[in-house]
């Protein structure tokens, strides 16, 4: 799975597993719509691609308190090598830490309808390329997400990110 935030491209990706392999896109629904757009054409363009993975925390564009937990810091010398070139057009930061400036509320993030709207987006290039919503963790949201169009739900409750509260998947599935 290759995120959106990675410090390859989705190009160099392809390029260094000469397009071999399975591979999953992680689309971050907090990125401008025209980013979103452009990046699932990229991935579309490459058949190794078989799906886009949409993280269902972010589809009501809530930032955890833990994003940047235990105060990591990024290498000065690493880039984000899928949001590189759309910093100067629509981030307001040159500090990979924030993804540029690209993370934002002010975009208005992603709402459940959107599930449906990329499949039809890649109905027309890619039909065969599956949406996947992760950070399922009731049975009202993956039906809800599955009657939005998604393929299928990861459940799962992002123990990195979230409250350590939060109840474990094998208890979500029961």
């Amino acid at each position: 799975m290759l995120s959106s935030e990675s410090t390859a491209s989705i190009e160099d990706v392809v390029a260094a597993t000469k397009g071999q392999g399975l591979k999953y896109f992680e689309l971050d629904a907090r990125l401008p719509e025209a980013v979103r757009k452009d990046l699932i054409d990229r991935v579309a363009a490459h058949p190794c691609f078989k799906g886009i993975i949409i993280n269902a925390q972010y589809l009501s564009v809530r930032v955890t308190e833990n994003e940047w937990k235990n105060d990591f810091i990024i290498p000065p010398h690493l880039v984000a090598g899928n949001l590189i070139k759309y910093k100067d057009t629509y981030g307001n930061s040159h500090d990979l830490r924030n993804s540029y400036g690209l993370l934002s509320n002010r975009f208005g993030g992603m709402s459940l309808n959107e599930i449906s709207k990329i499949k039809t987006y890649l109905a027309g290039s890619r039909s065969d390329m599956k949406v996947v919503v992760k950070g399922i963790m009731c049975a009202d949201d993956a039906l809800a997400v599955l009657g939005n169009g998604a393929d299928a739900v990861y459940v799962s409750n992002g123990s990195h990110l979230k409250a350590w509260s939060a109840p474990s998947t094998v208890n979500v599935l029961k």
